[in-house]
């Protein structure tokens, strides 16, 4: 399920928040639909796995931040350093050894401290 919240046309709820459209009439309207819903199809019928991973990275709230995360029946605690090529959370431990979690095997991040 993907949800996205565009502004297509003029409203009056719109208006009080003031919120802008991105096609001023209906034609305009269907056409930009049309073409979100094929590049949405296009990428899910073959998404581009870097690009995905690029796009988390770009958006990590918590890099470079103390997190805790549990890894099957463990807590493990360390700094957020990304997401590797295979999409695991890479955590830097006290040790300073590198700790992969994969998203199957993990549950509970949350913050511990910012940097």
């Amino acid at each position: 399920m993907i949800g996205i919240g565009l502004n297509l046309g003029p409203s009056p709820a719109l208006q009080t928040v003031q919120a802008t459209n991105l096609a001023p009439d209906t034609r305009l309207k269907n056409e930009l639909v049309a073409e979100l819903c094929k590049q949405v199809l296009a990428f899910y019928r073959r998404p581009v796995a870097d690009e995905v991973r690029q796009q988390y990275q770009a958006h990590l709230l918590w890099r470079q931040c103390l997190v805790q995360i549990k890894n099957h029946d463990r807590y493990v605690t360390g700094y957020l350093q990304g997401i590797t090529p295979n999409f695991e959370l890479q955590l830097q431990t006290a040790t300073g050894t590198d700790c992969l979690v994969t998203a199957a095997a993990s549950q509970h991040l949350h913050l511990i401290s910012a940097r």
